[in-house]
């Protein structure tokens, strides 16, 4: 159980609230099946109160666990199978493939071990565009790819009040968000603590002139169009909560839709 400031409830180190002890899972980049979905609300069902929440970056919050029943929690999760569901993870667009760039900056995480080193709220958001970007998400390091397959990078915020650094390829703004890690690792701190001096060093080597493409708000309710003639349809939580029951239930219903229902 954690109770340090600034930390965040997990899996493995739940977060003592009103109504017992809280876990967030975050599987990765968002990826789930209706059948794992289900298996999630069964578990909570199980060992905690029965209510699920969807947090602003779409981490699931699973309430009322117990001293006992937590640890029961969690072996049932991690029987799912869900693959990492905690600890540093890059947040990428939930229509987007997974991007290249994702991709280096978790192998790098972990080849180096620098999980353990970050501060509980560190994140990073690599964002390929489409109908559902990340703008209104702060983070200490965001990356936006742009039309022309450049890339921006900016620290310390939302797509509004970020430092926008500049822009490059894709090799040069990758090393430039690995350098950030690595000081972010070195301090423990959190980059919108950045000097000028360090923010001008890191800079260089980058397209100053880029600004960032300010974009209307993305709202990831309706239905979405995707390639290949398919669509998505978001749906919202009435106050980002549902009940095991109700998530099971929604699940069971998404399993058995086809191309043919209304």
């Amino acid at each position: 159980m954690t109770m340090r400031r600034g930390a965040c409830p997990t899996l493995s180190a739940p977060m003592k609230t009103g109504d017992g002890l809280l876990a967030r899972i975050a599987p990765a980049h968002g990826a789930l099946t209706p059948q794992k979905l289900a298996g999630i609300a069964k578990a909570a069902g199980r060992h905690g109160n029965g209510i699920l929440e969807v947090t602003a970056r779409g981490k699931l919050q699973i309430r009322g666990l117990t001293a006992e029943s937590a640890p029961l929690f969690a072996t049932e999760i991690n029987a799912l199978d869900l693959g990492p569901v905690e600890g540093f993870a890059v947040e990428t667009g939930s229509l987007a493939p997974l991007p290249r760039l994702a991709q280096r900056i978790d192998a790098h995480v972990a080849a180096h071990g620098l999980g353990p080193c970050l501060a509980p709220k560190v994140s990073v958001t690599v964002d390929c565009g489409g109908a559902l970007h990340l703008d209104a998400i702060s983070a200490d390091i965001k990356l936006i790819m742009a039309d022309d397959g450049q890339w921006l990078i900016g620290v310390g915020g939302n797509g509004a009040t970020a430092h926008w650094l500049g822009s490059g390829d894709e090799q040069a703004v990758g090393a430039v968000a690995l350098t950030v890690l690595d000081l972010l690792a070195q301090t423990g701190g959190r980059a919108r603590d950045f000097t000028q001096a360090q923010k001008d060093a890191l800079r260089m080597g980058l397209d100053p002139s880029a600004e960032y493409p300010a974009r209307a708000d993305s709202a990831p309710v309706g239905r979405f169009a995707l390639e290949g003639g398919e669509s998505a349809l978001g749906i919202a939580l009435p106050f980002s909560q549902i009940s095991a029951e109700a998530l099971m239930a929604l699940c069971e219903a998404v399993s058995d839709a086809s191309e043919s229902d209304p």
